[in-house]
């Protein structure tokens, strides 16, 4: 199953990073699913390799999943995590100070956004 990270705003007003995958569920032939999810936008982006970010909550609740690179996280609250090749991020940021991210390696980062209305219900379970 796909590991996945949400990135979230806390009671505090404090943006977090929670450990997780996907809810998978039966589904004809032996494969599993999700149950399937609304979406507004889908796009791809590629950064080149040796860049960061500074600060930012993300401009919209999405999915990001990573089709190449390695990257490094911290949160406002000071988490810091990974993120590789088959990783998907969960961002429901809604204030703070968000996050900020940094590349390792030489790859770009190449990736998918699925931004996300705000009533689609999104199968992350914490690890």
């Amino acid at each position: 199953m796909l590991r996945c990270v949400r990135v979230y705003t806390d009671s505090r007003g404090q943006v977090q990073a929670q450990e997780g995958t996907l809810k998978y569920d039966e589904a004809e032939r032996g494969d599993f699913t999700t149950a399937q999810m609304s979406a507004n936008k889908v796009f791809f982006r590629h950064t080149p390799a040796g860049l960061a970010s500074a600060w930012h909550p993300d401009p919209n609740r999405q999915l990001v999943v990573t089709l190449k690179g390695h990257l490094a996280f911290e949160t406002e609250a000071g988490q810091h995590f990974e993120i590789r090749a088959g990783d998907v991020l969960f961002t429901e940021e809604t204030g703070g100070k968000g996050h900020r991210w940094r590349m390792i390696g030489d790859e770009p980062w190449v990736r998918v956004y699925i931004t996300l209305p705000q009533d689609a219900v999104v199968p992350f379970m914490e690890n």
